[in-house]
């Protein structure tokens, strides 16, 4: 079990009939070097074989659990604004796909040094990721996020205003008001416009973590 001041993890994985992707996201986090993570299935209607492997994956690791999803939040933003809802109030925040896997084994490792590196608590922290083949795992472009370092909430909006775009799949967010409060809407690629409350920092890191594409 991790300290009480050690920052806790939650990776938060809409599903939807892709069991077959989600070993290799699992077996990715299994490998980290840092090992105090939960991960949070939210399933839409998924078939019988799908809840099989759902069940089968949470008796076997204890730290993972699946819930159905609400009926009355439908969709991808659905399911992540349910896992704001079911996240405590001390978690940090990592939204992944059945087809996102971290690339090494020190990924999350390195995600919670740099925020615990920051002397007052930021609110998120961008990560870099890598698409990949879904078939062939073939690792292609780099995300990037320009410019690098400690921002504040202005920087930030103009880092997002000029192009750069975080990936959903390496971006851990903490916002300071309630997780309950939070709603995330279609139109824009998952937290690129996250509710920050200045003087928002935000550090920007080169860490691996890598989405299917």
């Amino acid at each position: 079990m991790n300290s009480a001041d050690e920052p806790s993890l939650l990776i938060v994985v809409p599903t939807l009939n892709s069991h077959a992707l989600l070993p290799r996201l699992l077996t990715s986090l299994q490998q980290q070097s840092w090992p105090h993570w939960r991960l949070l299935f939210i399933d839409g209607p998924s078939g019988p074989e799908h809840r099989r492997w759902l069940d089968q994956c949470c008796r076997s690791e204890p730290r993972c659990r699946w819930v159905v999803q609400d009926p009355s939040q439908p969709g991808i933003f659905g399911a992540m604004n349910q896992g704001f809802a079911l996240a405590a109030p001390l978690d940090w925040l990592l939204f992944w796909g059945s087809d996102d896997w971290a690339a090494e084994p020190q990924c999350l490792e390195a995600a919670i040094t740099a925020i615990q590196a920051v002397d007052s608590t930021p609110d998120l922290l961008v990560c870099q990721g890598r698409y990949a083949d879904t078939d062939t795992h073939a690792l292609g472009r780099p995300t990037r996020f320009q410019p690098a370092g400690l921002l504040n909430t202005a920087r930030y909006r103009r880092a997002l205003w000029l192009g750069s775009t975080p990936p959903p799949s390496g971006h851990p967010v903490r916002p300071r008001r309630p997780l309950s409060q939070i709603r995330l809407r279609p139109g824009l690629p998952p937290l690129c416009r996250p509710r920050l409350l200045p003087p928002a920092q935000s550090p920007v890191r080169s860490l691996g973590a890598v989405s299917g594409s």
